[in-house]
């Protein structure tokens, strides 16, 4: 598997994605811009994000027991660092939801700490 690298610059979603998923992408200081929502595959982030919206606008909460989210990317093994986040949601489930905010430094939304 070939990971690809971003390194700067303001990437629209759409012209990243093959079909419905980013993958195998390590993203270093770029902006990413939707609209978009990304469904929680396999993917971490280092460093300090920075996203727009608060916590609940960013959060969209998906049922437990959904498996499929219509309309998402998901995002298979990617790494984020110190990266911005402009109209993306995370959907995600209620259980997973602490372990993102734990696992995410946030540059100007003091809230999600």
């Amino acid at each position: 598997m070939t990971t690809r690298t971003i390194t700067g610059g303001t990437f629209a979603i759409a012209s990243l994605i093959d079909g419905s998923m980013l993958r195998d992408t390590h993203f270093t200081g770029v902006t990413l811009t939707g609209p978009a929502v990304f469904a929680a595959g396999s993917f971490r982030f280092e460093g300090i994000q920075n996203m727009d919206g608060t916590l609940e606008a960013v959060i969209w909460d998906v049922p437990e027991g959904r498996t499929t989210v219509a309309g998402a990317v998901l995002v298979q093994n990617c790494t984020f660092v110190d990266c911005t986040f402009r109209q993306i949601g995370f959907a995600m489930q209620p259980g997973t939801v602490d372990q993102f905010i734990k696992n995410l430094t946030i540059g100007n939304h003091p809230e999600f700490g």
